[in-house]
């Protein structure tokens, strides 16, 4: 929880959005760095994180990937201003991420965002233009990865040809409808679990157990550590993300803003440190973008008024 005041040291330190927003494409450089070398180099592990192979693919988690996902969208605004070839090979290198994780979701929103990017930014001239180059991107990159995504294809059948209730939907019903003891957890949440507590062995007797895990379940499980409050202050930054003036070249993040509800819903991206950085800082972003076009449409006003 931490985290949420770098919202406030940022405005301490008065920092230039633009400065803001170079040094959080260079630290989406570095994450996709560091992820193409772990996995050519793995099984050898250099970073802390999460690593198996499976879905034709050797699947690596570790912090950080959120700096790529805000990365991504940037790249295409600066694909259809400046027009410049590299910035569709960064795209695609951060595109190849989530195809060699085997994470569906990531790249359903990934294709979901930029479809959304083509449909509504006053950046792209020709929309069929636009859609034909991302068509044969897509092309490009089933061929690159067919092996995975063939595999990616057949999990989802597999899951779907289930009988049973999938474990998230009973995750989900057990944190959202039996898991808090009193009204009062309704508002505050339960809090976090820790190994050394009577709670935080209970929360690790439902994971080992049954598979009930909280981060698998998105906003629910936020929901279930944090309470009500917490998704009442989730919406209010949704509200300002939407509904505040900003500079259009900041267009870009509003694209981000309405994955980050498909984030936030099934991955309860506003409870990971990394996602915290970079909403903060948007948020950091609109303030001062907001503050100079009010000022420049007063200072506009005052010219007019004066001759």
């Amino acid at each position: 929880m931490y985290f949420y005041l770098f919202y406030f040291f940022l405005h301490a330190l008065k920092i230039r959005p633009a400065e803001l927003e170079k040094m959080l494409i260079i630290m989406g450089f570095l994450y996709v760095g560091f992820f193409l070398f772990q996995y050519v180099v793995y099984p050898r592990m250099f970073f802390g994180g999460r690593a198996n192979e499976e879905r034709g693919t050797v699947r690596l988690f570790f912090p950080g990937s959120s700096f790529a996902g805000f990365m991504y969208y940037y790249f295409l605004y600066k694909l259809f201003t400046d027009k410049k070839v590299i910035y569709v090979v960064y795209a695609l290198l951060i595109l190849a991420i989530p195809i060699l994780q085997g994470t569906r979701s990531s790249i359903l929103t990934f294709l979901l965002g930029t479809l959304l990017f083509v449909l509504f930014s006053r950046q792209v001239k020709s929309k069929f233009a636009a859609i034909l180059l991302m068509s044969a991107a897509v092309l490009l990159v089933f061929f690159l990865f067919q092996d995975i995504i063939t595999n990616l294809i057949e999990v989802s059948q597999t899951q779907a040809s289930q009988e049973n209730d999938d474990i998230r939907v009973r995750s989900s019903r057990f944190y959202a409808l039996e898991f808090s003891p009193t009204p009062l957890n309704f508002w505050i949440g339960n809090g976090e679990a820790h190994g050394a507590s009577s709670y935080g062995l209970k929360v690790f007797f439902y994971k080992s157990n049954f598979g009930f895990y909280q981060s698998d379940i998105g906003i629910i499980g936020e929901y279930s550590k944090y309470g009500v409050l917490w998704l009442i202050c989730v919406i209010l930054i949704f509200i300002k993300l939407f509904s505040m003036k900003v500079d259009p070249r900041y267009g870009y993040i509003k694209i981000w803003a309405v994955l980050l509800i498909f984030n936030e819903l099934v991955g309860g991206a506003f409870s990971r440190s990394t996602e915290i950085i970079i909403i903060t800082s948007v948020l950091y972003i609109y303030d001062i973008s907001n503050f100079e076009m009010l000022h420049e449409d007063k200072k506009t006003e005052e010219i007019k008024l004066t001759g």
